[in-house]
């Protein structure tokens, strides 16, 4: 692991545990591919990584290009995929592919998980999904 300790995170291997930065994390591989983290990422503006499991908090910006499995919070959350339970608090949340093993909850202004978009409320589990508050299909 490298960086400045508190300021700026940076690992290109699979990492454990709590990492809290000022600026960033940054837990990927230089040729975009990811870096497993399990544990909890606090980052002031910004976290990037590959798999996620547990909890990733940003001021601004949550980028998991793989799968997320936990708590992802910021004003803007990216996932390439949701594991087994994903849930994403912010402005905007979105998870470009949905895996109908697992669920999907977000809050926010814009939340989109797959081809499901919806305002305020996203909720999408195996074989259903409730979009905003009212309507429930299969």
């Amino acid at each position: 692991m490298a960086g400045i300790p508190f300021i700026y995170w940076r690992a290109r291997n699979p990492q454990k545990g709590i990492r809290l930065s000022l600026l960033a994390n940054d837990f990927a591989e230089k040729d975009g591919g990811k870096v497993t983290f399990k544990g909890f990422l606090f980052g002031g503006f910004i976290n990037y990584s590959g798999d996620v499991t547990g909890a990733e908090i940003a001021g601004i910006v949550n980028g998991c290009n793989g799968d997320l499995s936990g708590l992802s919070i910021g004003a803007v959350n990216y996932a390439k995929r949701n594991g087994r339970c994903a849930f994403q608090i912010g402005a905007i949340n979105y998870i470009s592919e949905y895996d109908d093993k697992g669920t999907v909850v977000q809050i926010g202004v814009y939340n989109q998980a797959g081809n499901q978009s919806t305002p305020l409320l996203n909720i999408r589990r195996k074989g259903k999904s409730i979009e905003g508050k009212t309507e429930l299909s299969e």
